[in-house]
């Protein structure tokens, strides 16, 4: 499942430019977590973790 984060982790900026982050969810039991945004056409991932992240608990 993919959703944007919110608040002040959900916009990441790079080179002057704003962009959405979304977070995946890749496991039915929902403790990993990837972050990731989208420009142009290159999805950049930020951060892929085993576990919960505590920024969105």
């Amino acid at each position: 499942m993919n959703h944007r984060l919110r608040g002040e982790s959900g916009v990441v900026v790079r080179e002057g430019s704003s962009h959405e982050r979304w977070q995946h969810e890749p496991t039915a039991a929902g403790d990993a977590r990837i972050w990731f945004y989208v420009e142009d056409d290159v999805v950049h991932l930020e951060q892929v973790r085993t576990r919960h992240p505590n920024e969105t608990k």
